[in-house]
Parts: structure tokens; C-alpha cells; sequence
């Protein structure tokens, strides 16, 4: 299971508390659904990564103006926002 998809679990369990009335267990609230969020991003941006090096990528074409893994990077960043 992708670390992205945990995180998304996590939101998903800790919302079903939330609306269950939490019964002694931790709610989220809406800065902790950010945070995570944030996560979920950063855990898809190393994800590319990871994939793109195991394609035989090196960091420099990685990190190339206009590389299609760049500008995906860029695109889940953007989308976090």
C-alpha cells in the first residue's frame, strides 16, 4: 500500500470518529487534515521520485527545467495547495 493511501485512511477513520462522537478517541480536526495532506503530497512527490530513479533517471533529469517528472512534482504540489 502506498504511504499516500495510508494517509488517506487515516483522514477517512479519523472523519468517521468525528462524526461518530469520537468515544474517548482522537478527532481530527481541521489543522491535523492539513497537515496530513500535506503529507499525502510530499509521500506522492518521493513516490515519482523513487519510481523515476528506478527507471534509471539521474537527480540532474529529475531536476530538469522542463522534465516531465518536474513538472509532475510540480503539478501534485500545486494541487496540495
Amino acid at each position: 500500500m502506498r504511504l499516500a493511501d495510508k494517509i488517506d485512511s487515516v483522514i477517512a477513520v479519523g472523519k468517521a470518529i468525528a462524526v461518530g462522537k469520537a468515544n474517548g478517541k482522537i478527532m481530527l480536526d481541521g489543522y491535523t487534515c492539513a497537515v496530513l495532506l500535506d503529507c499525502k503530497a510530499s509521500a506522492d512527490v518521493v513516490e515519482a521520485i523513487h519510481i523515476a530513479l528506478k527507471m534509471g533517471c539521474s537527480g540532474n533529469e529529475i531536476l530538469e527545467k522542463d522534465s516531465a517528472i518536474r513538472l509532475a512534482i510540480e503539478a501534485i504540489m500545486e494541487q496540495s495547495k
